[in-house]
């Protein structure tokens, strides 16, 4: 199967409607191929801070056909419908998933231990679809630092490894794309070393925390690491 697009973005306001579509290709020149869509469990995310759940929009989306099958070469297309709630504290940025998962043609393997034994594997092929909806002129991003160390990876070992720990939040209303970079000054505050921070997906009300391996060539002394990230916001 192919699946386009991956990514949809709604930007519609509190009380309307809209509607955009995925298309579906069975590639296939032999197989037909039966799939089914469904929407992302919510209560998969159960460990999430409130602000995070309250951002999840299954509720104003509705996907249709739910089950289809598709012929050798045949195209068709699912529609997403989404319809904003009338309430006017809404504002930022709200999102959901779901998947295509195919249920025609699924491969069965069976695995065998050393002590025999023999476990059937049934191997599902599914899609996830990433959906976001934007309320127009309300985002307010932010991000706050929580924590910053500097961690031996083995604590019984002085020698071993050292590694930069940080951790963040998404305190704003905004899916944030994280950059920055970690700069570690000697005593004198020169700049010894810029190491970038590859660019993460950070959504509202979501923790991260990112471990950045200290490269081992730094000679014997003090050191500060500081870091600057950046997320679009002011401060």
């Amino acid at each position: 199967l192919v699946v386009s697009p991956m990514e949809i973005s709604f930007e519609s306001k509190i009380g309307e409607e809209n509607t955009k579509a995925v298309k579906i290709v069975n590639s296939s020149m032999t197989d037909t191929i039966s799939i089914k869509a469904y929407f992302e469990d919510k209560n998969l995310s159960k460990d999430k801070s409130a602000l995070y759940l309250s951002r999840i929009c299954n509720d104003w989306l509705f996907i249709s056909p739910q089950t289809m099958t598709l012929k050798p070469q045949e195209t068709k297309s699912v529609r997403i419908d989404i319809n904003i709630p009338e309430d006017k504290t809404l504002n930022g940025d709200f999102w959901s998933r779901f998947f295509i998962e195919q249920t025609s043609n699924i491969q069965n393997k069976i695995i065998e231990s050393p002590a025999g034994a023999r476990f059937k594997v049934n191997v599902v092929t599914r899609w996830a679809v990433n959906i976001t909806q934007t309320i127009p002129g309300t985002l307010a991003p932010n991000l706050s630092l929580l924590r910053l160390n500097v961690i031996n990876q083995d604590s019984t070992n002085i020698e071993s490894a050292l590694t930069t720990e940080f951790k963040v939040e998404n305190t704003g209303n905004k899916i944030l794309m994280v950059a920055g970079k970690l700069t570690y000054r000697d005593v004198d505050g020169i700049d010894i070393l810029n190491d970038p921070i590859k660019d993460f997906r950070l959504l509202p009300g979501e923790t991260k925390i990112k471990s950045i391996p200290i490269p081992r060539d730094f000679k014997k002394g003090e050191y500060s690491v500081l870091t600057i990230l950046d997320f679009g916001g002011e401060e």
